[in-house]
């Protein structure tokens, strides 16, 4: 899910700009380079560009020079500006130790931060840490799941999976198989295809 988050975030700079949508990114600068875009952009305080923007420098696309510092730099640009796609992945980056030295308290007042602004994607990844004991999170699946609900309300595919994934297991919540079943649906719906079986 952290390569998949990164990779979109590329793909969309990539189409938002060579498809002519107009865009604060693409109504930033003349130039026809996605990443001299994607810079502008960023220089002008959108900060979802400057989240593109550190996936282009994490990943080396673009023709750009694969640079962590950089990376890490413009992720933290973002998530300072509100972005909660760069507060997330700066959270995944702290809790694997990807660039930077492994820190789980930051690594969950990123996630933290981020469902506060009620991004489902930042629910669902605090939801995980309390449900399965991540990040040097005591395990609750009660209070999991609870995030999870708040996940899926906000759209989230991957809060509704994992919703879904505890009702079918019974854990933090008693087992409901249709209930499970439901919110697989819910998952599909908006763009996340859940690996439970």
């Amino acid at each position: 899910m952290r390569i998949f988050l990164r990779a979109t975030l590329f793909a969309l700079a990539l189409l938002s700009i060579s498809v002519g949508i107009s865009t604060p990114l693409n109504a930033q600068s003349s130039s026809d380079d996605p990443v001299d875009r994607l810079t502008k952009a960023c220089e002008s305080k959108d900060y979802f560009g400057c989240a593109m923007l550190a996936a282009v420098y994490e990943s080396g696309s673009g023709g750009v020079k694969k640079d962590m510092k950089k990376a890490l730099e413009l992720y933290t640009t973002a998530c300072d500006g509100g972005n909660n796609a760069g507060c997330n992945t700066l959270a995944d980056l702290y809790q694997t130790g990807k660039g930077v030295p492994k820190d789980l308290t930051k690594a969950m007042v990123l996630v933290t931060k981020s469902c506060d602004a009620k991004s489902g994607e930042g629910c669902a990844r605090l939801g995980n840490y309390y449900f399965e004991g991540r990040a040097g999170t005591p395990k609750d699946e009660a209070k999991g799941v609870e995030l999870y609900t708040k996940a899926c309300d906000l759209e989230s595919g991957l809060g509704c999976s994992n919703l879904g994934y505890a009702y079918k297991s019974g854990k933090g919540v008693a087992k409901d198989h249709k209930k499970a079943e439901e919110l697989r649906a819910k998952a599909r719906k908006f763009g996340f295809n859940p690996p439970w079986k």
